[in-house]
Formats: structure tokens, sequence, C-alpha cells
């Protein structure tokens, strides 16, 4: 779906380009002009219209309200939001009234523990201090 339009768009093919960008053909779009409209503009999946896409999001949700812990700093704080908006996840971690946007990347978990709530990080060293807001 395209922001401010109800209609959805018929995916014929997808291609993944890099790790940001995908190509798609549709059956609606069928010339580079046609196509052009689209730039700058949100497009959305719908729940449920893609059960893969949706178990990832899920996962990913998940972790909202979990306690982050690194390896060397203890404790980090509190996931309150994941950032998908960017080409890169973010944790959205807050302790007291100090925010910090660590990038979701598998290889610094190194560990979940769902019966408790917490993520073992092991961050790069200065990692929090660049990414506090």
């Amino acid at each position: 779906y395209i922001e401010n339009n109800i209609n959805p768009i018929h995916i014929q093919s997808i291609q993944l380009n890099s790790k940001v960008f995908i190509k798609v053909k549709t059956r609606e779009i069928t010339n580079r002009e046609s196509a052009k409209d689209l730039l700058r503009k949100n497009i959305y999946i719908k729940v449920g219209d893609h059960p893969i896409i949706d178990e990832a999001f899920n996962k990913k949700k998940q972790l909202i309200n979990y306690k982050m812990f690194d390896k060397t700093q203890g404790l980090i704080g509190q996931i309150v939001e994941i950032n998908h908006n960017s080409p890169q996840p973010l944790f959205i971690v807050k302790k007291d009234e100090k925010s910090i946007q660590i990038p979701f990347v598998e290889e610094l978990i190194t560990e979940i523990n769902e019966n408790k709530n917490i993520i073992n990080v092991d961050l790069p060293e200065g990692l929090i201090e660049i990414c506090g807001e």
C-alpha cells in the first residue's frame, strides 16, 4: 500500500538489491514515470499479507521492555522502541532521562533471556557514549 491510497499494489516479483533497497515489479507500475510517483512516499505492508515479514517483525518487537546489559558496562537501560526507519534498525534504550540508540546487530547480542526479559550484549568500547542523545 502507498500512503494516502487504500488500493493495494499487486507485487509480481521482488529482488533484493542491497541490504536496504529492493527491486519490485508490480502490475500497476509499468514504466519509469509511474515509478517516479512513488519517490519519497511511504510504502506499507498490511499485517497478515506476508507471514514471513510479520513473523520477523514480531520477533524483533518482542524485545521491547527488555532490560539491556552490556558485558563490561552492566545495565544500559530498558528497550523502549526498535526503530526500523533507518538503514540499520536501532534499539532505543532509556535509562533515567537518557536515551541511547544502539544498532540492532545480531553479532552484538550474546544472549536473550526470554524468562527474565533480559538481553545481553557485548558492545564495542565507546559505543554507548557515541550513541547517546
